[in-house]
């Protein structure tokens, strides 16, 4: 992702405590020390600890009338809010307010809104946040995974039972999962079960206990909160140190302080010296103490290992204040890392390392805490957090280690298009190379899902729904494995495969970690790709036996056996039995390595191409793939379908058009046409999606969903994913029907239209590299300039900013982009949105992308300099400053 600038900023919500009741009306109405109460927040409440704490802690207030309100249920814009200020995030959200945004929220909110987008709090693109709408328990299970920075583990965590957890949104269960595991959210006892109800709404009591628990993985501490150590209690003066002991805080204590030990009260007589309290204050006084030991303090001196001696038992480490230090190891010294033992010679460099000496002075006790940067360079992507740049590997450890990157990280992902760091998924084993401390460049050297070694089994039984797998062994014994929400599955030919794509008796090689199965390749067969399938017609059909003898293309006659859980296509539905089979149809085989049929397409339409249409008589002469051609009475209840027509009738067919028929006797029934249409891809929906949002010629948009039965490509990459298509890419559409059946990625050129030449039908484009191509436009070429379309180039003019695409039969579809002359104003302080004296534009990625020196553009823009803007479908393509 290319910015100017990308700094990550703290949250606010000014003016959040009063707008039409949406929120608590003032914030003077906090509550009593003394009673730790609101008035109808009685002292037995369950959650008036909880009031107190947030109420204390501003995140939140009470209404005019002294009432908490506990049992109102929050809407989402108020549970956001909460969150937003739960994380200590009170003033920079003001920098935010003329930040555009996808919602209609008050103009107090406007501001924290746009910076809980930008760090993805929530998502515009889920089409999840309703601000009016109250709060689901499901909705804030995620928000609250987000609030602690958890979203990595969604689809990780071990999945928890529900009695209605089938009433959890298939986008929610991963969320409740983690948000349960880290004691965020929990469910109610119903008989011997236990429900979660996702849909019921969140109260204010409800959310202001989660916002608690959350508080662990949070920085909260402010002016008037801390947390620290306890040092000591001496009569009314309670004093906490920071972890070094170097740093004290003194505080009053009254006879209005309330203590908690987790959420049983207590005493200050109970406090247990080096207990880790949270302390919410008043002008020195203590009106909150609680004892979280969130951590314990830490008893051990921490260091960086610059030498190992190892035949001299001695090391030479690097103590926080920079000084060297020589230190011998004890003899009886407990060397290790986590849980494991270590011996001396397994320490490298640069291991971080935490240490405690023996009387002596002798190193007692070693254990290392993060591996030597030289080590931790390579590993397997865990986490790509885009928003604030930093890329997670997973070193041989099991170590998570995190890197900043920037916006010239250069990434080298052999069979990718103009790779970046957004291709890269969890499993991607990778090599880093830093540069001043920053991933200067990313290689990838083996992709996820690409096993090298692993176990390998068949399988013979599997469940989609429940997420299990039986396999057996190559030693025959049988194991049922749980398999992880984010496994990586691959099978060949497939796009984003699941799963469900996995079959009874493939054969597969898998890895298993914590005993759930991370990772599955099916070794034994690819998905239906047209070139690996066997074609023909049925010549006959033993339905008892499953044996089915196929005549092919060539002529040859050959049999083979059916497997039982064999995947039947019929014209594109789908079929169990071989009863929906019948001899003479159409079919496409694909076997498995026994040879033995685990896919049939069939097909009892007849293939052929236009020759003429007469419409008086309702006769139709096509051409048969035999070559023979043949003259056909059309049913005059003919049902035809041409995709994006309605009311089709044979005087929509044209010359040349393919068409499939389906026949009654010799009379046509049904008839499907193939047509092709160039789009342009505005939006991919994501790593895991098979949808693509296009837009046609004349502007409007299309989902386009790319699943197994479509015959998907892209030019240089032998097996394309659906996350390999960028916005901006040009693809031809090609339909029978209303079924799309493939999808090709068109070359395009983008650039300057350097000259014209309409006596040959040429144009030269000069692209933003400088490199010219010159480009002929054939018959049938369109060139789309605004809302109107012409076919002679000679509407082009040098200085021009085009986009040429491959349409059919040598054509080309050009489109012409919008130019707008306008002065430059300023710059977004995030550096994706340029402001003008005309309007504002949005500065998306794949335009730094395409427009390498934009950024040093940009830097040298000064308020009123002249500018052009080029745009595409509304989407800025180009910049230019015009002198």
């Amino acid at each position: 992702m290319k910015r100017i600038t990308r700094t990550i900023v703290p949250f606010t919500l000014a003016g959040l405590l009063s707008v039409n009741g949406l929120l608590p009306a003032v914030a003077d109405a906090a509550p009593n020390a003394a009673s730790g109460q609101f008035k109808d927040v009685s002292a037995n409440h369950w959650a008036s600890q909880y009031i107190l704490k947030m109420g204390l802690r501003d995140v939140v207030a009470g209404y005019n009338d002294g009432t908490f309100r506990p049992d109102e249920s929050v809407t989402q814009l108020q549970a956001l809010a909460m969150v937003v200020r739960n994380m200590g995030l009170t003033e920079e959200a003001k920098k935010y307010e003329s930040t555009a945004i996808p919602y209609s929220v008050p103009d107090w909110a406007k501001g924290s809104v746009a910076l809980a987008i930008s760090k993805g709090l929530i998502k515009p693109t889920e089409k999840n946040f309703y601000p009016d709408m109250p709060a689901s328990r499901a909705w804030v299970a995620q928000l609250m995974v987000r609030m602690i920075d958890k979203e990595s583990e969604v689809g990780k965590a071990s999945s928890t039972l529900f009695t209605d957890g089938s009433s959890i949104p298939d986008w929610a269960k991963g969320y409740v999962d983690v948000a349960v595991a880290n004691d965020l959210i929990s469910g109610y006892k119903e008989g011997a079960g236990t429900a979660f109800k996702p849909n019921r709404a969140v109260t204010r009591a409800e959310m202001v206990t989660m916002l608690s628990k959350g508080e662990r993985f949070l920085k909260i501490e402010s002016a008037n909160t801390r947390i620290g150590y306890l040092q000591s209690v001496s009569g009314n003066t309670l004093t906490l140190t920071d972890e070094s002991g170097k740093e004290q805080y003194r505080y009053t204590i009254t006879s209005d302080t309330q203590f908690y030990n987790g959420n049983v009260k207590t005493t200050s007589a109970n406090l247990g010296t080096d207990s880790q309290l949270l302390v919410i204050s008043e002008n020195g006084q203590a009106r909150y103490v609680e004892v979280i030991n969130f951590k314990q303090k830490s008893k051990y001196d921490k260091a960086v290992l610059e030498k190992v001696f190892i035949e001299a038992n001695t090391v030479v480490l690097r103590l926080a204040d920079g000084k060297l230090q020589t230190y011998t190891i004890a003899k009886d010294a407990v060397i290790g890392a986590g849980m494991d033992r270590l011996k001396l010679s397994d320490f490298v460099n640069g291991d971080e390392v935490e240490f405690r000496l023996n009387t002596d002075g002798q190193v007692s006790e070693l254990f290392r805490t993060g591996l030597s940067k030289a080590q931790s360079l390579q590993g397997s992507v865990y986490d790509v957090d885009k928003q604030n740049k930093l890329l997670t590997i997973k070193a041989s450890s099991g170590k998570l280690e995190t890197y900043q990157y920037s916006d010239i990280t250069y990434v080298e992902y052999k069979g990718k298009r103009f790779p970046s760091i957004e291709d890269l998924l969890p499993g991607d084993e990778v090599k880093l190379e830093l540069t001043n401390g920053i991933v200067s460049k990313v290689v990838v050297e083996a992709e996820a899902g690409k096993t090298n070694g692993g176990d390998v089994g068949t399988v013979k039984a599997i469940s989609d729904k429940d997420r299990f797998v039986t396999l057996q062994g190559e030693d025959g014994k049988i194991q049922a494995y749980t398999v992880a929400q984010n496994a990586i599955i691959t099978l060949n030919g497939a796009l984003a495969p699941t799963l469900a794509d996995v079959k009874v008796g493939d054969k597969v090689e898998f890895k298993v970690q914590k005993d759930m199965i991370t990772s599955l390749a099916v070794k034994n067969r690819t998905v239906y790709n047209n070139k690996d399938l066997l074609s023909g017609s049925i010549f006959a059909l033993d339905k008892k036996n499953r044996i089915l003898s196929l005549k092919t293309t060539n002529g040859e006659l050959k049999a083979y056996e059916v497997v039982s859980n064999a995947e039947i296509l019929i014209n594109g539905s789908s079929k169990k039995e071989l009863d929906a089979l019948d001899k003479d149809m159409n079919v496409s085989i694909q076997l498995n390595e026994d040879n033995k049929i685990i896919y049939i397409n069939a097909d009892n339409r007849v293939r052929a191409e236009v020759v003429r249409v007469n419409t008086d008589d309702k006769l139709l002469t096509v051409k048969l793939a035999t070559g023979e051609t043949k003259v056909y009475v059309v049913d005059p209840k003919v049902d035809i379908t041409i995709y994006d027509v309605r009311g089709e009738d044979l005087r929509d067919l044209r010359i040349g058009d393919k068409i499939a028929m389906k026949m009654n006797g010799n009379k046509i029934t049904d008839i499907e046409v193939e047509r092709s249409f160039v789009y342009r891809v505005t939006e991919n929906g994501g790593t895991y999606s098979n949808r693509l949002t296009v837009q046609d010629e004349n502007g409007r948009s299309h989902d386009v969903i790319i699943d197994s039965r479509v015959t998907f490509s892209i030019p240089g990459i032998p097996y394309p994913r659906v996350s390999d298509v960028k916005k901006g890419d040009v693809l031809r559409a090609t339909y029978l029907g209303d079924d799309l059946k493939e999808i090709a990625i068109v070359p395009n050129v983008y650039g300057q239209v350097v000259s014209v030449s309409p006596e040959m039908g040429r144009i030269v484009v000069r692209d933003l590299n400088g490199v010219t191509s010159e480009v002929t436009a054939a018959y049938g070429t369109t060139i789309q300039i605004g809302d109107r379309q012409y076919t002679n180039i000679n509407v082009l003019k040098p200085g021009d900013r085009v986009q040429v695409a491959e349409a059919t039969n040598g054509a080309k579809s050009i489109v012409v982009l919008t130019k707008v002359e306008t002065t430059f104003n300023s710059l977004d302080p995030l550096g994706d949105r340029i402001y003008t004296a005309k309007q504002s534009y949005y500065l998306p990625d794949s335009l730094f992308n395409r427009q390498v020196n934009l950024q040093s553009l940009l830097r040298g823009l000064r308020k009123g300099d002249n500018v052009a803007i080029y745009l595409l479908n509304n989407e800025v393509y180009e910049i230019e400053k015009v002198n």
